[in-house]
């Protein structure tokens, strides 16, 4: 009868076997990972996305883009006397047009990046600096006196008007009035209701990191030159040390600072003149330029040039620019200069050989 304790014995043996595996099983299956300690956390997190600045395509190193609203600044461009400007090497983008009569031009200096402390000369509003600034759909005009009821219509397509607010008279500039008006963009940008003061503007251009369209198709040149008006007929830019510096009358433009007036990009734009029924104090007609509908252009950048179109379908719209085939154009980062040239002037004359 020792069949049935040997029978015990397989069972038990078996058993035992069973389990053994079991274990060893167990230990050999790969440990759970536990999310909740930094330490045992070895998911690989997706990198954040770059971000760019709205208005120089440039990347944040903070990641983070400024937040605030783009202020622009009505600024002088005169020969008057050796009158020089003051704060505008720190504009991301710079428009220039020209006034009534098309006897001289004015800047409308876009800040962003960097908000300077003051700027000056400070000059008046004109109808097209609604067109200029209203696609950046948040942003500020600061500016000294305007003609006829075109600052309130600014006003009541969203723009922040600034008329001489934060503003003194710059005795020790050495020139008198209406040439030592300046401001405090960097104080006006503070007093701003803060629900309209922390939102960042509107790209004027498109961005990508994408191969740069100028860098596809541009042709090689050395320099452009035109007139803006009367009394600005010899300007140019030339390309010098990998950016475009801005000449008046064979000479560089130099700023308060002695530094020379230059950037990565430059855009000039043919715009149509016209009169209006207003007069300024002096009794002259005051005038606009158009530069909505289909205009044909020049895009200027990494000493290379692309003849385009701009199309803009109204005040508000964001100006888009194509090749002449009809693909939208990839800007190249940096700071831009826009210039507006009337039919009178119109078409600028490139260089694109080795002589200048």
């Amino acid at each position: 009868m020792k069949k049935p304790i040997v029978i015990t014995i397989i069972s038990l043996l078996a058993a035992g076997a069973l389990a053994l595996g079991v274990l060893f099983a167990l230990g050999n299956q790969p440990k759970k990972k536990n999310f909740t300690t930094s330490e045992s956390s070895v998911e690989k997190k997706e990198p954040p996305k770059p971000v760019f600045n709205p208005l120089t395509g440039i990347q944040e190193k903070s990641n983070e883009i400024p937040k605030h609203i783009a202020i622009g600044v009505k600024q002088e461009n005169a020969d008057y006397e050796g009158v020089r400007q003051f704060g505008l090497e720190k504009a991301d983008v710079v428009y220039e047009y020209p006034l009534e009569s098309a006897w001289d031009s004015r800047f409308l200096a876009v800040y962003y990046t960097n908000v300077p402390e003051k700027v000056g000369p400070v000059r008046s509003y004109r109808k097209v600096d609604k067109a200029i600034m209203e696609p950046y759909k948040n942003a500020m005009i600061m500016y000294s006196g305007h003609n006829g009821p075109y600052a309130g219509q600014a006003k009541s397509a969203g723009l922040i008007m600034n008329e001489t607010g934060n503003s003194w008279r710059n005795n020790e500039s050495g020139f008198q009035a209406p040439h030592n008006l300046w401001v405090k963009p960097e104080e006006a940008l503070k007093e701003v209701e803060k629900s309209k003061r922390d939102l960042p503007p509107v790209s004027q251009f498109l961005y990508s990191e994408d191969e740069k369209t100028i860098d596809k198709a541009g042709l090689p040149f050395k320099g452009i030159s035109f007139s803006m008006a009367e009394m600005q007929t010899n300007v140019s830019w030339k390309w010098e040390n990998n950016q475009f510096v801005y000449y008046k009358n064979d000479s560089p433009m130099l700023l308060s600072n002695e530094k020379k007036y230059a950037f990565d990009k430059v855009i000039v734009i043919h715009a149509t003149f016209q009169e209006l029924p207003e007069h300024d104090m002096a009794g002259t007609p005051a005038s606009d330029i158009q530069i909505e509908g289909e205009r044909e252009g020049y895009l200027f950048a990494h000493g290379k040039y692309l003849k385009i179109k701009v199309k803009k379908e109204n005040d508000g719209a964001i100006p888009k620019y194509y090749t002449e085939d009809g693909k939208e154009i990839v800007m190249s980062e940096g700071r831009t200069f826009v210039q507006f040239v009337i039919d009178k002037y119109w078409p600028p004359k490139l260089t694109t050989d080795e002589k200048q």
